[in-house]
């Protein structure tokens, strides 16, 4: 058996989704308000942060995914591969982007310009609540897939307008379009796999940007948003092989 341990109720839809796909194989359950318990068989945390579940095999650490939960704490795991980021305030350099700690989607997202920007972004999040980072009028954004250290799906994002001070997720209005392998960007696979190491994920999915040749690695998701009824298939298909 496969178990999908999550914890918010969106993303236990596609969880129960995904096991809806597998035949018996695979079940969702949510973390909230369990026993402690050994489960068999192979068990993801879909963004569970619980260590009260454990399986002869485990797919992303109760540890790892606590990391990947906090921006601020993976901006400095990421550090090489991401843009510039700062945590005090004395170091911020403009223009910058203020988020807190903990965000979703394109939620809290502030273009600063300026001292007086900065301090009032940060204010809404409080000492240690925040990060700056280095603002990069992106010219593409990318969302890679890697399960078990390897990159296996690529989507393209996109804007209608284009417009680089506002985020490109769906939240935010954003357009996807997934890119054939063959049409990989070069290095893009490398950076999102080194990202996945560094956060010790096993299955993420990472955001990266890029402008002209260099790219910037931004966050990984361990409860990435699936809509397209394919991809569901595909990742009850990739948990099965990996189980």
């Amino acid at each position: 058996m496969i178990t999908l341990l999550y914890h918010a109720r969106a993303n236990g839809a596609i969880c129960k989704r995904i096991a809806a796909e597998s035949g018996g194989v695979i079940q969702a359950l949510c973390d909230k308000d369990q026993p402690i318990q050994h489960l068999d068989g192979m068990l993801v945390r879909w963004d569970s942060r619980s260590d009260s579940f454990h399986a002869d095999k485990e797919v992303n650490s109760a540890a790892a995914v606590i990391l990947s939960r906090n921006k601020r704490r993976a901006r400095m795991a990421l550090e090489g591969i991401c843009p510039a980021t700062w945590f005090v305030k004395r170091d911020c350099q403009f223009p910058c982007v203020v988020r807190p700690k903990r965000h979703f989607g394109g939620h809290n997202f502030f273009l600063c310009n300026n001292q007086d920007e900065l301090v009032k972004a940060i204010r809404r999040f409080g000492a240690g609540g925040w990060y700056a980072s280095e603002f990069i009028a992106k010219s593409d954004e990318f969302r890679i897939f890697v399960i078990n250290g390897e990159a296996f799906k690529i989507v393209r994002r996109y804007r209608k307008d284009a417009d680089p001070t506002q985020p490109w997720n769906a939240h935010n209005g954003g357009l996807s379009k997934r890119i054939k392998p063959e049409n990989w960007p070069a290095g893009l696979a490398a950076i999102a796999e080194s990202a996945a190491e560094k956060l010790g994920l096993d299955l993420c999915a990472v955001d990266v940007i890029a402008k002209d040749a260099k790219q910037y690695v931004l966050e990984a998701n361990t409860a990435p948003g699936l809509e397209r009824q394919g991809t569901i298939r595909r990742f009850a298909k990739l948990l099965m092989e990996m189980a």
